[in-house]
Parts: structure tokens; sequence; C-alpha cells
């Protein structure tokens, strides 16, 4: 899922530039929260409903860093079908709600 993730920000990233890159791959800002902190952030949020400032705390990076990697993962999740689309705003407590 990792390498869906990167090669999406990938593509984003040369649309946004309207190119190829003009620094080596690894040049530039690092993440604050590597894939891994992404994910489980997202799905404490997402099982737990933490605000993204309690997580930012956890984790410790800002909220709004939180939020964009939420928003991120939860598309990611959504792309691999792990979302329940027929019934938007159910929390799922259980794995028989799944």
């Amino acid at each position: 899922m990792a390498a869906s993730w990167q090669a999406g920000l990938e593509g984003r990233r040369h649309a946004a530039r309207g190119g190829a890159r003009k620094r080596a791959a690894g040049a530039g800002a690092r993440h604050q929260l590597v894939f891994v902190d992404r994910l489980v952030a997202t799905l404490i949020h997402l099982r737990h409903d933490l605000p993204h400032s309690v997580l930012g705390l956890l984790f410790g990076v800002d909220r709004s860093t939180v939020t964009r990697a939420i928003g991120e993962i939860r598309a990611l999740l959504a792309s691999r079908g792990c979302a329940v689309t027929d019934r938007p705003g159910l929390r799922l407590h259980t794995l028989a709600d799944v």
C-alpha cells in the first residue's frame, strides 16, 4: 500500500510541476510523519474519533500535518476498497460490522 501511496504522491507532484523533476529524488523536505505513522494516525482517528489536534500531540507534529495525512490516507484506503460507501457516517465497532 505504501508503494501505491508514493506513486500517487509523485503523480500529483508531476502534474503540479508540469513536467519532470528539477532535482534528484530524495532532495527537499522530508515528511514529518512517515507512511506507517500516517496510517496509524488515520486508523486511530477513524476508530476512536480523536481530534486532529490530539493526534498531533501524540505524534509530535502540528494539527495541520495530521489533517493532511488523514486526508491522503483516507483517499488511499477508499481506493483500496477499505470504505463503507453505501452507509456514509457508519462507525465500525466490531468485525461483525464489516
